[in-house]
C-alpha cells in the first residue's frame, strides 16, 4: 500500500501501471519457468531411467506441461484453505525426497544405481507426507526431517551392505 501510494504520488498513474505490468511479467515468466522445468524433470528423471526413447521423452514432456498446467489451474481455482501451508508442504517434501541423493551424490563420488536413488527418495517423500497428513505431525519441517533421517538410514544401510558383500567377495577371491 505504502509503495503504490509513493509510486502514485512520485511517478504518475502512468509509470504505476508500467511498473504494474512489468511485474506482472517477471511472474509470468518466472511461473512459466516452474512449469516447463517440473516437466523436464518428471520425465528426465523419473520416465528416461527406465526407458531409453528420447522421441518418446519430448512427447511425454510436452503433456506433461499440459497436466500440470491443469492441475496448477484447478489448485488457482479451488485453493487449499491455507495455500501457503500447503506450498510449504510441497516444498518440504521436495527437500525430503532430493536431500540423501544430492548429499551423498555430493560426497561420495561415485554413480549409485536408479533404483537405491529412486527408493530413498520415495522413503524421504512419503514419510514426510505420511507423518504430515496421518501422523498428526502438524509441522511439516519435522515431518521432513523425519523423512530426510529415514531416507539417510535406509541408504546408509544399503551402502553398509553393499560394501560388506563387496570386501567378502574379494577375501574369497583371493583365497582361491
Amino acid at each position: 500500500k505504502i509503495v503504490k501510494e509513493y509510486i502514485l504520488n512520485e511517478f504518475g498513474l502512468h509509470y504505476s501501471v508500467f511498473i504494474t505490468i512489468t511485474l506482472l511479467a517477471a511472474g509470468l515468466s518466472t511461473l512459466d519457468g516452474i512449469l516447463v522445468a517440473i516437466s523436464t524433470m518428471i520425465v528426465k528423471d523419473i520416465y528416461l531411467p527406465f526407458k531409453k526413447s528420447q522421441e518418446s521423452a519430448l512427447k511425454l514432456s510436452r503433456y506433461m506441461l499440459v497436466c500440470i498446467g491443469i492441475v496448477s489451474y484447478i489448485v488457482a481455482l479451488f485453493p487449499p484453505k491455507f495455500i501457503g501451508l500447503f506450498a510449504q508442504k510441497g516444498v518440504y517434501g521436495l527437500a525430503a525426497a532430493s536431500f540423501t541423493p544430492i548429499f551423498f551424490g555430493t560426497i561420495i563420488k561415485k554413480d549409485f544405481s536408479e533404483k537405491l536413488i529412486l527408493t530413498v527418495a520415495i522413503i524421504g517423500l512419503f514419510t514426510h507426507l505420511y507423518l504430515n497428513i496421518f501422523g498428526q505431525v502438524t509441522n511439516p519441517a519435522v515431518s521432513a526431517t523425519y523423512g530426510i533421517f529415514l531416507s539417510i538410514v535406509v541408504f546408509g544401510l544399503v551402502l553398509f551392505i553393499n560394501t560388506l558383500i563387496k570386501r567378502i567377495e574379494n577375501d574369497s577371491r583371493k583365497r582361491a
